[in-house]
């Protein structure tokens, strides 16, 4: 076993979908980055396959897996437009990623999330809620409505935090059934005394 440590939010997922008896082929939207979660599912037998919009993210991550023995099936790829065909996945996630698309977007991003999960499958998603500490913060750059905030990163890059009232993303998953969903505040005292708050949905169609 890897001697990583990933969110809490990932090993409370594996343990609710271990549970459940069906083929295990996951999806990550949003899978690079130098120490990317599906190694969590990888080491656990899981076909693991992830898209993300940096191809900067994607190499880094390719490099995390080659240097671990592990098979993960990675693409450049935009969550909006998912490149698998429907029903292709039985579970899939996004953890800490589409919070940086706007609300119409994330949208269309959850409506493709399901168009790739099997019936019965598993989606799990987290949004981050307006109770939180920073939500407003002149951090994040220009208010554009409905509790967005744009700002413009050293890089040059356009960047989104989107916050959410409490039941407020409900509205998402017309097309699917919510069959968990938790808010979960913490408290933090360094930088600074403030809390952070969000919302982590599960979900199946």
């Amino acid at each position: 076993m890897m001697n990583r440590i990933w969110p809490t939010r990932m090993y409370e997922f594996l343990s609710f979908i271990q549970k459940i008896d069906i083929d295990r082929k996951i999806l990550d939207c949003g899978a690079g980055g130098p120490n990317p979660p599906l190694a969590l599912f990888a080491e656990r037998g899981y076909d693991c396959f992830g898209i993300d919009i940096s191809n900067k993210a994607v190499e880094s991550a390719m490099s995390f897996a080659e240097n671990y023995g592990l098979e993960l099936d990675l693409k450049v790829g935009d969550m909006r437009n998912i490149p698998f065909v429907d029903d292709y996945f039985n579970f899939v996630y996004t953890q800490n990623t589409i919070c940086h698309l706007s609300k119409a977007d994330q949208k269309i991003a959850i409506d493709e999330m399901v168009r790739v999960l099997q019936p019965n499958g598993i989606l799990y998603i987290d949004f981050m809620s307006t109770e939180s500490s920073y939500c407003g913060s002149p951090e994040l750059g220009t208010d554009i409505g409905t509790h967005e905030y744009h700002f413009v990163d050293e890089d040059s890059e356009d960047v989104l935090h989107v916050f959410f009232d409490d039941d407020e993303p409900d509205a998402f998953f017309e097309n699917a059934k919510i069959v968990r969903k938790l808010k979960i505040v913490r408290k933090l005292s360094i930088p600074r005394e403030s809390e952070d708050v969000w919302y982590y949905y599960y979900v199946t169609k």
